[in-house]
This record gives C-alpha cells, sequence and structure tokens, in this order.
C-alpha cells in the first residue's frame, strides 16, 4: 500500500512546491495538463487496450460504479432543488459534479500505481464518454435552451473529439482485430505512456496551489456538500451496490470504491462555464474535491489493504 500511494504523495507534492515557488514560471501546470492529456495518456490506454484480455473486462464492476454514479447524480440532483433551490440547470449541473468523477488525469495514475490495470478505468472512461455526457448536454440544452445548430453539434461531437476517448477506442479495436502492435511501434509508445503518470501528478500538484487572492470566498455551503457527495457518498453507494447489489468482494470490490472517490472531473468547469450555470461553484468544487479526494482514497487504501 505504501508502494503505491508514496510515489503519488511525493508526485502531487512536488507539483505543489513548484507553483509554491514557482519553479516553472506561471502556466506551467497548464502545459504539464495538456502534455498529459493529449500524448501521454493516450499512449498508455492505447497500447494497453491493444494488448489487453477482452474478456477480462468487470462488467458487474462497471455496472456498479455506473450504479454508483446514477444514484450518487440523483441525490445531487434532489440537493441542489430542496436545499439550495437552483433551477433544472442548476439541478441537472450539481448533479454531474456529485457524479462525474476524475477518470483521466487521476484515474489513470491511481489505476497504475494501485491497481496495475487500466481495463476498468478504461471501460469508465468511455461510459462516461459515450452515455453520460450526451444525457447530460441533451439536459442542459433543454434546460437552458441553449446549444442550437452548429453549436449544439459541436457539444455533442465534442467528447468523440477525445484524445484519450480515441486512443482507448482504437486500442480496443485493434484488440477485437486481432491485430499485434509491431515492436517498432509499440516500443516508443510504452515510452511516451511512461511519462504519463508522473507529469500529471505534478501537475496535479500545481493546481492545488491557490495564492490568497485566488481561493474560494463564497458559496462555501454549496461547494462544501458537492464535495461531500463526489469523495465520500459516492463511493458508499457504489460499495454497497457493488458488495450487496452484484456480490463483489476482494479486490474487485476494491477497484470499484477506490475509483468511485477519485474527484470530480476537469470537464465539469468547462461544461459549466459553456453553459453559463454554477460557474464559480464547479470550478471550486473541482479543487476542494482533488485535494479531499487524496485523504479518502487513502483511507480506503489502508481499510481494504
Amino acid at each position: 500500500m505504501l508502494a503505491a500511494f508514496v510515489p503519488i504523495w511525493f508526485l502531487v507534492g512536488c507539483g505543489y512546491g513548484a507553483a509554491r515557488f514557482k519553479l516553472l514560471g506561471d502556466g506551467a501546470a497548464r502545459v504539464l495538463t495538456s502534455y498529459a492529456f493529449f500524448i501521454a495518456m493516450p499512449a498508455v490506454l492505447f497500447t494497453n487496450l491493444a494488448s489487453a484480455r477482452l474478456d477480462r473486462i468487470p462488467l458487474r464492476a462497471l455496472l456498479s460504479l455506473a450504479s454508483g454514479t446514477v444514484l450518487v447524480g440523483l441525490v445531487g440532483i434532489l440537493v441542489a432543488r430542496w436545499f439550495f433551490r437552483d433551477r433544472a440547470a442548476g439541478q441537472i449541473m450539481t448533479g454531474m459534479a456529485s457524479g462525474y468523477l476524475n477518470s483521466g488525469n487521476l484515474g489513470i495514475p491511481v489505476a497504475v500505481h494501485v491497481l496495475g490495470d487500466t481495463l476498468l478505468i478504461a471501460a469508465v472512461m468511455i461510459f462516461q464518454t459515450a452515455i453520460v455526457t450526451p444525457l447530460f448536454l441533451l439536459a442542459m440544452d433543454a434546460a437552458t435552451g441553449a446549444g442550437n445548430g452548429r453549436r449544439r453539434v459541436r457539444l455533442w461531437l465534442a467528447p468523440f473529439r477525445n484524445p484519450i476517448v480515441v486512443a482507448s477506442l482504437s486500442g480496443l479495436a485493434l484488440n477485437a482485430a486481432g491485430v499485434d502492435l509491431p515492436g517498432l511501434v509499440e516500443q516508443p509508445l510504452k515510452l511516451l505512456g511512461a511519462s504519463a503518470v508522473p507529469v500529471a501528478l505534478v501537475a496535479l500538484g500545481m493546481t492545488l496551489y491557490m495564492p490568497g487572492g485566488s481561493r474560494p470566498k463564497r458559496h462555501w455551503g454549496q461547494v462544501s456538500i458537492i464535495s461531500g457527495l463526489k469523495t465520500v457518498a459516492h463511493p458508499l453507494l457504489a460499495y454497497a451496490v457493488a458488495r450487496f447489489g452484484f456480490g463483489l468482494d476482494g479486490e474487485a470490490l476494491f477497484a470499484v470504491t477506490l475509483f468511485a472517490a477519485l474527484p470530480a472531473a476537469q470537464l465539469i468547469f468547462v461544461y459549466a462555464d459553456r453553459y453559463r450555470t454554477k460557474v464559480a461553484v464547479a470550478r471550486d468544487v473541482v479543487i476542494v474535491s482533488s485535494v479531499a479526494s487524496i485523504v479518502v482514497l487513502t483511507g480506503i487504501a489502508l481499510g481494504f489493504r
């Protein structure tokens, strides 16, 4: 357990220190995140999924995580309606922020370091992109009246221009077709992919540093409740569904609970900004849940190990 989590703590700490002492200059976090997102992580997923045993896809674990996502999203919608008094768009955004996990920048490093397997997190990523996101966009279009014409088409196609999703689907397609990657292609991609985890974690650490003037000062109630739903309620619900609904135990139950505790994805802020709905809340939920999840993930690992 220490061998899995100490590198994560160390690299996140290095990123925080680099931002605190301005070692890499302004905008470095965005550059590192872009490199990991557009180049290194697609290489990891493409090579891993191209050679993965597709018959090993843990369907019950995936269904458990999907069920937990739906349940916590519904709880978020009800909380936004009854306690925040939000309108429809705000309720939908709260539900999305409560259940849409960061399967890329943090999910892949956790899968590699803690579980040594990216198959489940890749399946979760495809589920979120291919099913959850289109439904969310459709609901937000209906609630706000936004996204007409070309703009609506671009919003709907945006998830499928995601390089991580494209790499995952491409790797799965090669695997299903029985095509083996030549060594001259596979080895450079593996070398490139080896940088994904450290770069992503350093970038995450950099984003956690907030100078005094940029710290959230308002809407702490909403931010705290939504972050709690994401990092505490989501893993509890996923655990209950996995154990009592699908009869999972051992490593599979551990994986479901661990992934459900991942923080809210940065895409939440992107969509909030696009629809002009709860923008500041979404931004701060991403930050707060990222900090909280490190503690929760470690606690889950301690509990299972």
